[in-house]
């Protein structure tokens, strides 16, 4: 069985830049991002197949970039099997919650 693991994140980090960052430490911890939901501008969550062991590293670099939940560790660090899902929440700081694309017209 495949062992589920949440994680929350706030950055104050602009929307794009942060997301960059997270894909990118995602990819070097070898973990994969199998779906993700936006929340507008204030919120991203993400569902990343992970092993356990990848999940160490990911949390303790995130930690460096921004501020991440510290219960994550005690309660998860144990029992870590192969493979977990971790569920990955972060919210911007500066997100208005009123983000829009703009769709251009297109003639014809």
């Amino acid at each position: 069985m495949i062992k589920k693991i949440n994680l929350q994140a706030f950055t104050s980090k602009e929307r794009n830049e942060a997301i960059e960052l997270l894909k990118r430490v995602i990819s070097r911890h070898d973990g994969h991002i199998i779906n993700f939901q936006f929340f507008s501008d204030i919120a991203i969550s993400f569902t990343i197949e992970i092993t356990g062991t990848g999940i160490i590293g990911l949390y303790e670099e995130l930690k460096k970039e921004m501020s991440v939940n510290e219960s994550f560790i005690g309660e998860s660090s144990t029992n870590l099997s192969k493979d977990c899902w971790l569920l990955l929440h972060v919210s911007f700081i500066k997100g208005t919650g009123d983000k829009r694309f703009e769709i251009p017209d297109v003639p014809g």
